[in-house]
């Protein structure tokens, strides 16, 4: 791109990605038009990430000056963002950026689809909305919260799935919003996407199946994210099956919210792990009995079933201080610490 400014002039480099990908075409959206400056190609290195090599050859590298990582290359397709990509000796050069003021400063280079603090009555979180591409080339929509880390790195990475996207599920649910503050409580952050066909999100519902690959994409965004941090899988009601069927080696326990039995058609992957299980069980829930869900789980390892007291499927009340509870005892029989 002849004349272009140097990229790290442009003032917004702490959110500037720099890829090259000889031979292939991908589009990355970007929040703001980004100058590429071509000698960036020079200094550009191969990315060690054995799930992304595979995905897109050996060709892919990222500019080492920010550390920058790519979760999944895809257009978000939405309207609201801009394309750049331009040609140079047979690769693509692709620049993607631009924080929002409430989270510059940070390293990530992911796919920005806006960013936000998020006011509440106790504390301020910044929520950060991004793309993710799955396996099976779903682009996904997801919202992030980052954890508080003034005091040290965050104790861990929460991956949430939300209730059944045809019964009006969405990751805007009101108890996937309290596992969310949850987490933050704890010093976690959490990633929350939206499941194929919800939302913004690509693609189509898929009972469950290929909805494992959608939370599969929320672990890639976390191992690129951040470096071997565990990863607590969570979720609601359908969302919790799908979480529990989900299989990552940084994958340090589950947090089941209201699990239908009768979806459990196949024994879930994380009945066999020796990581900690925390199911809720509502002692009121329409689609599931204690006795089914004891029954249910008689055989798996290291789980424990909690009933929640006056409150049905729904969890109209209480759900932040019985997702508090319950994520922290998880944490601290998952990290012991």
């Amino acid at each position: 791109m002849a004349g272009a400014p140097p990229l790290l002039d442009h003032g917004e480099q702490e959110g500037v990605a720099v890829a090259v990908v000889p031979g292939r075409l991908h589009e990355l959206p970007v929040a703001a038009c980004v100058p590429l400056a071509p000698q960036f190609a020079a200094a550009a290195a191969p990315v060690d990430h054995p799930a992304l090599r595979e995905r897109h050859g050996e060709g892919l590298r990222v500019h080492p000056r920010h550390h920058q990582h790519l979760a999944g290359l895809g257009a978000l397709g939405d309207g609201r963002h801009e394309t750049v990509g331009v040609e140079r000796d047979g690769a693509e050069l692709v620049g993607r950026g631009h924080y929002h003021a409430s989270v510059r400063g940070r390293r990530r280079g992911f796919v920005r689809a806006g960013g936000h603090a998020q006011h509440g009555t106790v504390f301020v979180v910044t929520l950060e909305t991004v793309s993710l591409g799955t396996l099976d080339g779903v682009t996904l929509e997801a919202d992030v919260v980052w954890a508080q880390t003034d005091q040290g790195a965050a104790r861990a990475f929460v991956v949430i799935g939300h209730p059944h996207p045809l019964h009006g599920g969405s990751r805007h649910d009101h108890v996937v919003r309290a596992i969310q503050r949850a987490a933050h409580r704890a010093g976690c952050h959490s990633i929350t996407p939206d499941f194929r066909g919800s939302g913004n999100s690509m693609g189509e519902h898929d009972n469950g199946d290929a909805e494992r690959l959608d939370l599969a994409a929320a672990c890639e965004f976390v191992a690129m994210a951040e470096d071997d941090m565990p990863v607590i899988m969570a979720g609601y009601s359908f969302g919790s099956v799908v979480a529990m069927n989900v299989s990552n080696p940084a994958i340090m326990g589950w947090l089941a919210v209201a699990p239908p039995v009768a979806m459990m058609s196949n024994r879930p992957t994380a009945a066999n792990s020796h990581r900690p299980k925390h199911l809720l069980l509502p002692r009121h829930d329409q689609f599931t009995s204690e006795e089914a869900l004891r029954s249910a789980t008689a055989d798996w390892t290291a789980t424990t079933v909690t009933v929640l007291e006056s409150v049905d499927h729904f969890i109209a009340a209480g759900a932040d201080d019985a997702c508090s509870t319950a994520l922290d005892a998880l944490l601290r029989e998952a990290l012991r610490d």
